[in-house]
């Protein structure tokens, strides 16, 4: 079940716990040798990082396992002015962890992410930037696997572009969690 029914401080701290037990996980079972950023690296979406991979980290439960991607915030439309990039479009790691239930998907170099949203970025402004009846843009290059959501932030009532991707079409290396 997922965190949506509890207050942010309650789903962050949950979320936390289950990154850490992602990792130790990795570390313990699968070679990995992932340690802790400093407060200021987890501020620039950095979690953790092995040699000189610096990971971002997140854990999903239920049926939706995208990669879900902060990429617009607040986003007040396509040219205003205090339009700003998101917190993770912004973040200066290299490689992805993702838990999507029993399953870790480990991407050592976003690149090909940053390649992926730069287009449907472009899919979404030759559309006009309009989204669909429920705040979706559905991305006809990727059909799937990755979408654009427009979201009024539960926390701050900031509204922001979530980027939706599908970790199945990156590379990847692919842990099943026995």
């Amino acid at each position: 079940m997922g965190y949506d029914h509890q207050n942010f401080s309650q789903r962050l701290k949950k979320g936390k716990r289950a990154e850490q037990d992602c990792v130790d996980y990795l570390n313990e079972n699968c070679g990995f040798k992932l340690e802790p950023t400093t407060r200021k690296e987890d501020i620039s979406g950095v979690d953790f990082i092995e040699g000189e991979i610096k990971y971002q980290v997140k854990v999903r439960t239920g049926k939706y396992i995208d990669i879900i991607l902060d990429i617009w915030e607040p986003f007040y439309g396509s040219n205003h002015p205090k339009t700003k990039r998101g917190r993770d479009y912004r973040g200066k790691f290299d490689g992805y962890i993702l838990q999507a239930n029993n399953t870790i998907y480990v991407i050592r170099d976003t690149k090909q992410l940053k390649v992926i949203i730069k287009d449907i970025e472009e899919e979404w402004a030759a559309q006009n930037y309009e989204f669909d009846g429920k705040g979706w843009f559905y991305s006809k290059i990727y059909p799937k696997m990755c979408s654009l959501k427009y979201h009024i932030d539960k926390a701050n009532g900031i509204p922001k572009i979530l980027c939706f991707v599908s970790p199945e079409i990156l590379y990847k290396d692919k842990y099943e969690i026995s």
